[in-house]
């Protein structure tokens, strides 16, 4: 794996201070806060 690909933590914490900005994910392409409801962890028994 090469040492320049992003993370998920990465990736998330950009999206998280562009939204803190008041910007937004392009329609079409969300970002990860975007549908964190659809892909949240589930919890275990």
């Amino acid at each position: 794996m090469s040492q320049y690909l992003p993370t998920a933590d990465s990736v998330n914490a950009v999206w998280a201070v562009l939204h803190q900005f008041g910007g937004a994910s392009r329609p079409g392409n969300s970002g990860p806060g975007d549908r964190f409801e659809e892909l949240k962890p589930v919890r275990l028994p």
